[in-house]
């Protein structure tokens, strides 16, 4: 019954005016990313749009403008399922930005049979976690140190189902795939990092935070369903309640900015509609963070030495 009022709430953030800060929201040409990169640019702020289709960037970043007067809108194409591009993407950020204010991790997927990237990798865990640390070590060093800087991870309320052990999570073989599983363990990997990432960067003053955007009329959850007889099952029902109760765009954006903008905001911290929020105990367990921290490192092929001074 919670889940169900806080749905119905109308979401609402601090007025600020953003001008001479700068923004990434990773998926920002459609959903929740959209809705983020919307709302950041009426507050006059400079938003990078980052998606893979470069014609679907091109169409979002030409609406945001129109719709808020904002010229100051950009994107880069980016694919989260290459560390590649991830890589690629993080240089070109690094040559034509000096900062780097808020860094909103918003992308994901939802892959409902095993698959894998190019990198070996199954997707839902590089797309949803491992490309999304590596993309907040990369540009850390450009993010001023300072509390109104932000990381912000969009998570699920879906993480609280989340299950965990390392390293077998991160190696998963493929007959122990679950397809509902699954999604649900790279967004509680969502909120360990948050808790990890607040602690190694507690002295530089940055806040990291985790959210949950809520139920939100999105294909996120569809985009990748079988098209076998349970998947044409899960997609009505799934259409069925988003449309009675998912949130707009904009309002599904609503927790991912406040977290990025509110003074309220605590490292560390998981926000649901725009307040604190219960979380999975395990994100309490500080050596479990730390492993699963330390695992992704190996796994992405990263050394984050003199990143945390």
């Amino acid at each position: 019954m919670n889940m169900i009022m806080n749905q119905l709430k109308t979401l609402n953030i601090p007025k600020v005016d953003l001008t001479g800060k700068v923004a990434i929201v990773t998926g920002g040409s459609q959903g929740v990313g959209f809705g983020t990169s919307l709302i950041l640019a009426k507050l006059n702020c400079r938003v990078i749009v980052a998606s893979r289709s470069a014609e679907k960037c091109e169409k979002a970043v030409s609406e945001i403008k129109t719709k808020t007067g904002n010229e100051n809108v950009d994107f880069i194409t980016l694919d989260l399922g290459s560390f590649k591009s991830v890589r690629e993407f993080a240089d070109q950020v690094l040559q034509k930005e000096k900062a780097i204010d808020f860094l909103i991790l918003n992308a994901g997927a939802v892959y409902h049979s095993y698959e894998k990237t190019d990198d070996d990798i199954e997707k839902n865990l590089q797309i949803n976690h491992l490309s999304h640390l590596l993309l907040a070590l990369l540009l850390i060093p450009i993010i001023p140190k300072s509390k109104e800087s932000r990381l912000v991870f969009v998570s699920s309320r879906l993480h609280l189902s989340g299950k965990l052990t390392v390293p077998d999570t991160l190696h998963l073989a493929p007959e122990n795939f679950s397809k509902f599983q699954r999604y649900n363990d790279t967004k509680l990997m969502n909120v360990l990092t948050v808790k990890e990432l607040s602690r190694k960067l507690y002295n530089t003053g940055i806040i990291v935070a985790a959210v949950n955007p809520g139920l939100v009329k999105s294909n996120l959850s569809q985009a990748n369903s079988s098209d076998d007889f349970s998947g044409k099952v899960e997609k009505c029902l799934v259409t069925a309640f988003s449309n009675l109760l998912g949130r707009d765009e904009e309002q599904g954006a609503m927790t991912s900015v406040y977290a990025a903008i509110s003074d309220d905001t605590a490292t560390g911290g998981y926000y649901d509609s725009c307040e604190p929020s219960k979380y999975n105990p395990l994100a309490d367990d500080v050596k479990l963070c730390a492993e699963l921290y330390s695992e992704s490192l190996k796994v992405i092929g990263f050394d984050d030495k003199g990143i945390f001074v």
